[in-house]
C-alpha cells in the first residue's frame, strides 16, 4: 500500500490517497484570496474530500494476487 499514486505508476501495488490535482485547485483559491488582501487567520482550513484508489494490474499479476470483486468495484484507476 502506497501513500501516493506516483508510487503505483512506478510499480507499487496500490494507493489510496487524496486527489492531488483537487488539492492544488483548493490551494490556488487560498493564494488568490491572500493576494487580494484577505487575512489567512480568517480562512477556514479545508480537508480533501476526494480520494482515489489506484491499483497496478501488472504488479497484481506478478504477485499472483486476486482481488475481491467488492474491492475491484471501488477502484478509480487501474494502471497496466
Amino acid at each position: 500500500m502506497q501513500s501516493f499514486r506516483g508510487f503505483v505508476d512506478a510499480g507499487g501495488l496500490m494507493s489510496y490517497s487524496p486527489d492531488i490535482a483537487n488539492n492544488h485547485r483548493i490551494a490556488t483559491t487560498y493564494v488568490d484570496r491572500i493576494l487580494r488582501g484577505e487575512r489567512p487567520q480568517g480562512m477556514a482550513a479545508v480537508q480533501s474530500d476526494t480520494y482515489e484508489l489506484a491499483i497496478n494490474a501488472r504488479t497484481l499479476r506478478v504477485l499472483g494476487i486476486t482481488l475481491p470483486t467488492s474491492l475491484i468495484a471501488r477502484v478509480d484507476t487501474f494502471i497496466d
